[in-house]
């Protein structure tokens, strides 16, 4: 009688510890599916995110900024031949400003002068400018041009520009086609400005429009 009864609880237990084993697959196996869906989650959200961020990138980099490359030695010391910029699709721009401009297609890079309204004068190399509706010229004090060279022209320049028009020149002064040879330009011509932070982070610009240009163009 004992050995029976001592046979069932082997019985018995053997079969609890198989139960036991089948129920610890079971919560094994579904462990390992509820981590494949929680990293399945995971992935599909970080893509997701990586998709929406470059579709706004592309639709900001489309519509608000725009990607142009400086062609040419008339900027420097400021922009040099073959540097990225960032640019704000705007045509609303103040003195001093870096700007695009729109020379019957040919699209150039130059600096904001002076505006319209204000009176300018060159002379002996040197600029001075009335700003619309101040009294007094104020002579600019320009830090960033090559070489401290202002003005290489030794023919004076006397003008009150019109409401619409903007006086404009390049850095380099001495390789500069600009306002002094061919005259103020339209505000309207003028189609954006040159962002700080392109100036500032060259090579992160270099960067993006490489990047991103493949679908903008």
């Amino acid at each position: 009688m004992s050995e029976q009864f001592g046979n069932i609880n082997k019985d018995f237990l053997n079969n609890a510890n198989k139960d036991c084993e089948k129920l610890q697959s079971q919560i094994d196996k579904r462990r390992t599916s509820n981590k494949i869906s929680t990293i399945e989650i995971v992935l599909y959200s970080v893509f997701s995110t990586i998709v929406l961020f470059f579709l706004a990138m592309i639709i900001l980099f489309s519509t608000v900024y725009y990607f142009v490359k400086v062609d040419g030695d008339s900027m420097n010391n400021t922009l040099h031949n073959g540097q990225a910029l960032i640019v704000r699709n705007t045509n609303e721009f103040e003195r001093g400003d870096i700007v695009i401009i729109d020379k019957n297609g040919t699209l150039v890079v130059k600096r904001v002068i002076a505006t319209g309204g204000d009176k300018l004068e060159i002379s002996d190399g040197a600029i001075r400018l009335t700003k619309k509706g101040e009294q007094g010229s104020i002579a600019l004090n320009e830090k960033y041009v090559k070489d401290g060279v202002s003005i290489s022209r030794e023919e004076e320049i006397r003008l009150t520009l019109k409401d619409d028009e903007v006086f404009y020149l390049g850095d380099n002064r001495l390789d500069s086609k600009d306002s002094t040879e061919d005259g103020p330009c339209k505000k309207s011509q003028i189609i954006g400005v040159v962002t700080d932070f392109s100036l500032n982070n060259q090579g992160l610009t270099k960067f993006l429009m490489n990047l991103f240009s493949w679908s903008l163009f």
